[in-house]
Parts: structure tokens; C-alpha cells; sequence
């Protein structure tokens, strides 16, 4: 053999075992960062059930990982990420939506208005504004939900003095205006903005409302900080409120269907229309994925009624304290009615189809936080509404990004 066909037949051994040495190497496996501490058990789930490899990894901040470190992640499914600078980073849902069992209509699935709070974003899961009481409190005519006007009908009782306190925690405040109109969004400069007649006839209502039923502010202050500091089940136990105010999230857990001692309504607004909280939880691909195929068949597996569906039945048999799908409501009508039917029982008939919900479209960049520390606060303490946006400008330039 000569030395130039030597020197080919060794090349091309050399090649062969090169690729086959790279056909063999297993593959990077699918990276999801989530907020939401159940996603943990949605991806050991996939894993078991398509013998994938997929990692998990729990991030508090999407939106400060994503935007300020080397995003590894393939697929993102959270809280507060639809905002400006994580949508900026984020694949658009259209360029692999055929691959999503996500119809169009109302009845069978997300509606339109869901779907276009972002264009980045496949939404998941919601949770609702919820009013809680003892069976038997006489709040409205309705079964389904009430609204801050209907809670005036507690008070023909004599006794708690105070039926319902706006003040008792912030979130509460919030909740109620955002049930009169106060729903903020994102000005074109990335900041937040409101209408703010809306903000202003909103914290009007509230203050009127407090005014006529618990003596005023200063009053019904002095109601809270004496008598309803502990627990908000203790206070409706001890008979110290009639109703008090819990994200849905935090209400349906174990206890309350163990125990069957609270009735609730849905918060709604003077229309009926129910404001969904702000929370929503999303899926997406962020542009920077390395493994997109991967990260679609995921998210397309958890967008099918039946994966939804099993996996909160392996959820209930694992004793996974969470309630429903992804903490919540799933965006998929077919889901929630089978909750009704055979998971939830106790919610038959009693969960809002997504035609009947207001949601919220893109947030500012960490609405979050900024929510729990300036907006609050702010409602449950100031009554002129444009000290509101002076108050977040200097929240956001303190935080510096």
C-alpha cells in the first residue's frame, strides 16, 4: 500500500471514529427556570413519562436572571415575566404555535384577550381575587361573586362591628382597585401607567365605602390594629370580620377542602367582570435557547387538557399541597371542567370561564415588587392619586436597573 493510500485509509478511519464518537455523546438536556415551585414536579413528570433528562431550576427574579446573567435557559415557565426587557429576550409564540394545542375560541380555550396580553408568552394559569367567609353569610345575590357594594348587606347584622376591613392588609386594598378599574400597564418609556380618573374614582369608592360602613379610615385603623391580628381564618373563626379577602392561590390548599368551614365569592367589579390577579403564570422560549425543538415539545405537552389533567391526579395521589394546575385556574376551559367533575368537586359550577375575566397585558419590569412595596402601601395610606407616580419613579431609580 502506498503512503498517500495509507495516509487516506487512517484519515478516514480517524473520521469514522470521530463521528461516531459525537453520535454517541449524549446531548445537553432540556434547562427550565421557573418561579413557580411546582413546575419542579411538572418536569420530573416529562421526565418520567418521556425518558428525557430535562433539568429544573428555581429562580426568584426571572427578570433580573434573564436580563442580567447568561440566560441557560431553553424554556421559562413563571410569574411577572411578561415585561418589556424579559419580552425583549423572548421568542414570539407564533413561530412555533402550530405546535400547541391552544384553539382560539373562548369556549375551548384561552381567549383572545389572554392570548394577546403577549405575544411572547403562552399563558398557563391564573389565580383569582376571592372574598371568604362561613357558609351561610348572606354577601350578594349571586353564588359565583360579589362586589365591594354587596358587602354593604353584612352590615344589617349588629355584631362584628366591622364586617369586612379594606385595611386589614394591603394586598386587599389592591385587589379592590383593581375590581374598580385601577389596572396598571406599561408607557412607552417602560414605566408604569393608569388611568388615573380611574385610579382616582377607584380610591373614592373605597374611601366612600369606608366612610358609610366602618366610620372612616381613622376608625376602622384602629378596628385592625386592635382586633384582627392574627390569621385571616382565625378572624372570620372568632367572629371579629364576616369576610375577609385571599388570592385563590393562597385559599385552596388542603385545610380548605378537608375541612369544608368557608364559603367564598370571586372579587368582582360594579360589572360583574372579575379581574384576574396579576400573577399569571406563562411558558416561552427565550431567543437565546440552544435547544428550542426540545423546549417546544415540552411546553406543548403541558398545553394538552389530558397532560394537565394527569398531572394534577399524580399531584393529588403525591400529596403535593398546591391547588389546581400551576398553583391556579388552568387558561384551558377543558381542564377546569374536569376539575369540577372529579378533582374539585366543591368548585362545580363555580369557576369563571376566561370570557368573564379581565386580565392584565404586559407589566412594568418588576411590578412585583414594586407593587408590594410602593403601591400598596401607598393605597392603604394616601388619598391623592398623582403622588402615586412620583413615589415609583423614585422606587425604580433607587433599585438603579
Amino acid at each position: 500500500m502506498s503512503s498517500r493510500l495509507l495516509i487516506r485509509v487512517v484519515a478516514a478511519a480517524l473520521a469514522a471514529a470521530a463521528l461516531a464518537t459525537s453520535c454517541s455523546r449524549p446531548t445537553e438536556p432540556l434547562v427550565v427556570w421557573s418561579n413557580v415551585p411546582e413546575v419542579s414536579f411538572v418536569v420530573e413528570r416529562y421526565n418520567f413519562l418521556h425518558d428525557t433528562d430535562a433539568r429544573f431550576r428555581f429562580v426568584e427574579n426571572l427578570t433580573q436572571a434573564l436580563t442580567q446573567e447568561r440566560p441557560e435557559a431553553d424554556l421559562v415557565i413563571g410569574r411577572w415575566v411578561n415585561t418589556p426587557p424579559v419580552n425583549a429576550l423572548m421568542e414570539d409564540r407564533e413561530s412555533y404555535a402550530a405546535s400547541l394545542d391552544l384553539p382560539s375560541e373562548i369556549d375551548g380555550g384561552p381567549s383572545e384577550a389572554l392570548l394577546n396580553s403577549g405575544p411572547q408568552w403562552v399563558p398557563l394559569s391564573f389565580s383569582l381575587p376571592t372574598l371568604v367567609m362561613r357558609p351561610g353569610t348572606d354577601v350578594s345575590d349571586s353564588a359565583v361573586s360579589a362586589t365591594l357594594a354587596d358587602l354593604g348587606a353584612l352590615y344589617r347584622a349588629d355584631t362584628p362591628p366591622v364586617h369586612f376591613a379594606p385595611l386589614s392588609n394591603p394586598e386587599t386594598m389592591y385587589a379592590l382597585h383593581r375590581s374598580l378599574g385601577f389596572v396598571p400597564s406599561v408607557a412607552s418609556d417602560g414605566s408604569p401607567a393608569w388611568d388615573s380618573a380611574r385610579l382616582g374614582a377607584a380610591m373614592d369608592a373605597v374611601r366612600s365605602w369606608q366612610e358609610e360602613f366602618n366610620g372612616g379610615n381613622a376608625a376602622e385603623s384602629v378596628y385592625v390594629e386592635r382586633y384582627l391580628y392574627e390569621d385571616r381564618f382565625r378572624q372570620l373563626d372568632k367572629n371579629r370580620v364576616s369576610v375577609v379577602y385571599m388570592p385563590s392561590n393562597e385559599l385552596f390548599t388542603w385545610r380548605f377542602f378537608d375541612e369544608r368551614r368557608y364559603d367564598f365569592r370571586w372579587l368582582s367589579g360594579t360589572d360583574g367582570t372579575i379581574t384576574a390577579n396579576e400573577d399569571v403564570v406563562y411558558g416561552g422560549v427565550p431567543d437565546s435557547s440552544t435547544r428550542r425543538a426540545a423546549a417546544v415539545r415540552m411546553l406543548s405537552w403541558l398545553t394538552t387538557t389530558q397532560a394537565q389533567v394527569d398531572f394534577m391526579r399524580a399531584k393529588i395521589e403525591a400529596r403535593v399541597d398546591s391547588f389546581g394546575f400551576l398553583d391556579g385556574f388552568s387558561t384551558l376551559t377543558a381542564t377546569n371542567r374536569a376539575m369540577e367533575r372529579e378533582l374539585y368537586p366543591e368548585l362545580a359550577g363555580r369557576i369563571p370561564g376566561t370570557a368573564a375575566l379581565q386580565f392584565s397585558g404586559a407589566l412594568p419590569r418588576y411590578w412585583d415588587e414594586a407593587r408590594r412595596d410602593v403601591v400598596e402601601p401607598y393605597l392603604r395610606n394616601n388619598t391623592e392619586p398623582e403622588r402615586l407616580t412620583d413615589a415609583l419613579e423614585l422606587w425604580y431609580r433607587q433599585r438603579g436597573d
